[in-house]
């Protein structure tokens, strides 16, 4: 249903209003990519999140274990997506409703799917085929900084900032604050 629901680009009837039908058309069909796109990170996460509930959540003596950040995580992330998805689908709907309300026909079909989503796809792919080579925290290092080059476009001077100080506080808080060594010594 939700990759039916807008395929098409809007044709107005007259000469009125033709480009915000248009748009609108190009808007809902953009939306359209972005929820299919967040049903797959879904279930790519739940699949993560599957695989993590395999490790110990709390140690036998109180700690974390080793499954408290990968099963945290991924429960974040999922609810995002779902409110991302939620909030998504009700746009879509309004939009329909303009659109059958307007009396257009739709006759042209377009691609929701964009060049973000597409880097992020081949970002994730990367980071699987590489992760186990080179660590975790590396390749988070990696995922962060070619997502800020590539999808944020942000300038090569602040995304390293960024992701060097992100990776300092992730070691700080789970090396010495939490005691969970991280394997940041796998790099060196």
């Amino acid at each position: 249903m939700l990759m039916n629901a807008v395929q098409n680009t809007v044709q107005p009837e007259g000469q009125n209003g033709s480009a915000e039908i248009g748009e609108a058309a190009e808007a809902a069909s953009q939306l359209q990519g972005e929820l299919a796109f967040a049903i797959f990170l879904l279930l790519l996460v739940g699949s993560v999140f599957w695989q993590a509930l395999t490790l110990p959540f709390i140690e036998p003596g109180g700690a974390i274990g080793s499954g408290f950040f990968p099963i945290s995580l991924a429960v974040i992330v999922m609810l995002l997506i779902i409110f991302h998805g939620v909030f998504g689908m009700v746009k879509l709907i309004r939009m329909r409703k303009e659109q059958r309300a307007s009396g257009t026909k739709s006759t042209q079909k377009t691609s929701g799917i964009n060049r973000d989503q597409l880097v992020l796809l081949g970002l994730i792919i990367l980071a699987v085929l590489v992760g186990d080579r080179i660590g975790l925290f590396a390749t988070a290092g990696m995922v962060l900084l070619f997502g800020l080059l590539f999808i944020e476009r942000v300038g090569l001077r602040a995304s390293l900032l960024f992701t060097l100080g992100t990776l300092v506080a992730i070691y700080l808080i789970f090396d010495f604050w939490l005691g969970m060594k991280i394997g940041l010594s796998q790099l060196f």
